[in-house]
């Protein structure tokens, strides 16, 4: 199976990092509070893909897998609030 890699321009990445500190917890109570789930999922993405960039100094290109690693707890607490969701919804 192909692994999935994206490249992470440093410039874009400087831009980002003061917004990477949040985007998670931000990401979670859209989901708890609204259906915009879509949109916050993707720029906590990118924040975290900036997040990984900054730590590493440089563009680099950062295995997505690794990157799912190493940010389970962070998917964990994500699946929890969509559960929480449902649960309030049905």
């Amino acid at each position: 199976m192909e692994r999935t890699q994206i490249k992470v321009d440093p410039r874009m990445a400087m831009k980002m990092s003061d917004a990477a500190r949040t985007k998670g917890e931000e990401f979670i109570q859209a989901l708890i509070d609204d259906n915009h789930g879509y949109e916050s999922m993707k720029h906590c993405f990118l924040a975290v893909m900036a997040k990984k960039a900054m730590s590493l100094k440089k563009g680099v290109i950062v295995d997505a897998a690794d990157l799912l690693r190493m940010h389970r707890n962070r998917l964990s607490q994500i699946v929890n609030a969509m559960d929480l969701k449902e649960k309030k919804t049905a």
